[in-house]
This record gives C-alpha cells, structure tokens and sequence, in this order.
C-alpha cells in the first residue's frame, strides 16, 4: 500500500483542493493557457455518465486520502491501457499501409525502419 499522506491528491473542485495549481502544471507542461486546461477539465466531467461524476463526488467528500490515491490509480491505469489500444492500432495501420509492398531490408535495416515508423505516430 502506498502512503498517500506525503502526496498531494489533486482535488476535482477548485474550491477544496489544488485544481488551478494542477491546471497551471499542466498548462506550462503542455504549452496551453490555464483557462484552457481547466475548460478542458470541465468539459471532460461533463461529458461523464452522472452516476460516474456522482461516484468522483462521493469519494471526494467522503473518502480517505488512500481512498482517492486508489481511484486516480485505477482511472490512470484504465485511461493508460486504452491509450495504448489506440496507439496500437494507429501504428498497425500506418504499417498496413507504408508497407503494402515492403522492400527487401536486411535485419538492422528492418529494425530502424520500424522504429523510424513507430516513432511518427506516437504523440510528441
């Protein structure tokens, strides 16, 4: 189990936790304004089922700093595993169709082409 009680959890409302100094993080890590990280965060909880915001609430108000470290970690986790579903198939195709006739590569050749093609579509 991990100890939460050093580590900040980042609150989802502005008014009880550290969601704006979250949001300047994330603005100056993704070259974005504030406004539109936090119009990002908002429209992403909105976009939620209600029963799924009503749950992020419930444990917000009523659960242990252990309790929210491990819905960020099962959120994280889920959220990480489809990204990755979706790189995956991104790079499948991309090679599907860059390599429809592929040319005769020796071995070290195949291998630099290949992560030459991987690297173009993942996220910068």
């Amino acid at each position: 189990m991990v100890d939460v009680t050093k580590k900040p959890v980042a609150t989802l409302q502005g008014s009880r936790g550290p969601a704006l100094p979250a949001a300047a993080r994330l603005s100056k890590r993704e070259i974005e304004t504030v406004a539109g990280v936090l119009t990002e965060m908002i429209e992403l909880g909105l976009s939620l089922p209600e029963h799924l915001r009503y749950s992020i609430l419930n444990i917000e108000k009523l659960g242990t700093l252990q309790d929210k470290y491990n819905a960020i970690q099962e959120i994280s986790r889920v959220v990480a595993q489809i990204s990755f579903e979706i790189t995956e198939r991104q790079i499948e195709k991309h090679l599907r169709t860059t390599l429809d006739d592929p040319p005769d590569f020796d071995d070290d050749e195949a291998l630099r082409e290949a992560a030459r093609l991987i690297a173009d579509v993942l996220p910068r």
